[in-house]
């Protein structure tokens, strides 16, 4: 992790003459039918903003609607990309190395999709709850206002900023919170721990703040100037197998290419406590232990294939 000081943020620009640029809206997808339904109209707005606009969407192992409102969404889109992955879990385990095997397939195929690498932006985002109170004319503004200033833009919840695994800052947060927990003193219990490296650091950002340039962050969305991302991919395993955010390698890259990043204070996705487990049912949760319990068992399988 870059240990420098942190320059001065640019300030805000103002909106310039409109030019035609390309947005790709891409995200992933497991149990999100209970969101999708207001989020796919407002992502659809959207891009309508944008001379050139794709989606690309992946789903894996929803055992809810995610699947059928995402088909749907792709027929009347003829600009979305679907594809669903429902043996990802069998040969990806560790949620973290999943979630960037499949952050890469939305990379390979927007490199594919993208007409005008110089003018093009990547929105990745999560596409449940945790993006409920997107406001896409902010967005739409500070992609069309873009000064060059950013490599890419986060995220605010002022109420409370959650995504602490994913967030660097030499002050807020310059380590890995569960890793540090992981690595606690022998007299400390785990619930000590984490009392003392998450709870008493939650960080709260006022909306006013402004921008707050950070080493990586994600909070649910992340804007990225296409050029200073493309060929770069995620990893979410360290060199001895651990998980690790995906984010945060991914991010380090960008900063290494002389790319800023930062906290946009303005740009709220959500207000209130954020939790990313879906509404099930019981069937639904039964059908959820199913599949993670056939999972596991191709997973052994597969692992016995590569002894």
């Amino acid at each position: 992790m870059p240990n420098q000081a942190l320059q001065e943020p640019p300030e805000t620009p103002p909106i310039t003459q409109d030019r035609p640029q390309e947005l790709v809206i891409a995200g992933l997808a497991r149990d999100c039918a209970h969101s999708l339904v207001t989020l796919l109209p407002k992502l659809t707005a959207l891009s309508a903003q944008f001379a050139r606009s794709h989606f690309i969407f992946l789903e894996n192992s929803s055992v809810d609607d995610t699947r059928r409102i995402l088909t749907q969404f792709a027929q009347v889109q003829q600009n979305c990309i679907f594809k669903t992955y429902p043996l990802v879990d069998a040969r990806y385990w560790k949620r973290s190395d999943r979630v960037a095997h499949l952050r890469n397939r939305l990379m390979n195929l927007a490199e594919k999709t993208v007409t005008n690498p110089e003018n093009a932006y990547y929105l990745q985002l999560d596409l449940d709850d945790v993006n409920a109170e997107l406001d896409i004319d902010y967005i739409a503004q500070r992609i069309k206002s873009d000064d060059h200033s950013w490599a890419g833009l986060f995220p605010n919840q002022p109420g409370f900023y959650y995504d602490l695994w994913a967030l660097r800052h030499p002050e807020y947060c310059p380590y890995d919170i569960w890793e540090r927990i992981r690595r606690r003193p022998a007299d400390m219990s785990r619930e000590e721990a984490y009392k003392r490296f998450v709870t008493d650091n939650t960080l709260q950002l006022p909306r006013d703040k402004g921008l707050v340039e950070v080493w990586s962050a994600f909070g649910g969305l992340g804007i990225y100037r296409f050029t200073t991302i493309r060929g770069l991919r995620y990893r979410g395993l360290a060199a001895d197998g651990r998980e690790i955010c995906e984010h945060v390698p991914f991010n380090a890259a960008v900063r290494e290419r002389g790319g800023r990043l930062f906290i946009d204070c303005a740009m709220v996705n959500h207000w209130g406590p954020i939790t990313h487990e879906p509404p099930h049912s019981p069937e639904q949760k039964k059908r959820s232990r199913r599949n993670k319990k056939l999972a596991h068992m191709l997973n052994a399988f597969f692992r016995v294939l590569r002894l």
